[in-house]
């Protein structure tokens, strides 16, 4: 919800939206022992918070960016990318062992533009060193989120829903790193 919200917003204020859905996401995560199904709430809140860690680092990014490649704004979304990375790290063997293809493949593709992000930022850096493994991370998170559609792997082939992020988004994203990296080696 906070994502969506936030698209309609100008670039400020999306600051103030993304503390605020980090901040309700940490009373989330802070609460969840307390509740009556605890894993899912705590796997849920974990996801928000990292979207919200996204829409920050992707927030700053642009401010960044439109301030004439500030510096600063770059370092803090390198950090909130490495924020939304940790995050959904963690749910990822939850989501696997119960079989929540769907979940997975919206886990996949967000970990995917994390990481690509993150090389963005590394990019504008100018850390090198960095940017080839972060594109291949996120190409093999987008090819995680399209193995969740694969019947062979458990998936469903017959969810629309899923199979409308993978032929939407991850495989064109998956497509698109793989461009990355063929330039990356020509460098």
């Amino acid at each position: 919800m906070y994502y969506q919200q936030a698209q309609q917003q100008p670039l400020e204020a999306r600051l103030i939206t993304a503390d605020l859905a980090l901040a309700q996401y940490d009373s989330a995560l802070e609460y969840a022992p307390k509740l009556p199904g605890e894993e899912l709430v705590s796997l849920e809140a974990h996801f928000g918070k990292a979207v919200a860690s996204f829409l920050k680092g992707d927030t700053l990014y642009k401010l960044g960016y439109n301030q004439g490649d500030n510096s600063s704004m770059y370092v803090e979304a390198g950090g909130y990318f490495e924020g939304a990375i940790r995050e959904i790290e963690t749910i990822l063997q939850p989501l696997s062992a119960t079989k929540q293809h769907r979940s997975l493949g919206h886990a996949y593709l967000a970990l995917g533009g994390a990481y690509a992000q993150l090389a963005l930022v590394r990019e504008k850096q100018d850390r090198q060193t960095e940017i080839t493994a972060l594109y291949q991370r996120a190409r093999d998170a987008y090819t995680g989120c399209i193995a969740q559609g694969d019947a062979f792997s458990g998936g469903n082939p017959y969810d629309a829903l899923l199979k409308n992020i993978i032929d939407t988004y991850c495989r064109p994203y998956a497509d698109r790193m793989a461009e990355k990296l063929v330039t990356q080696e020509e460098q």
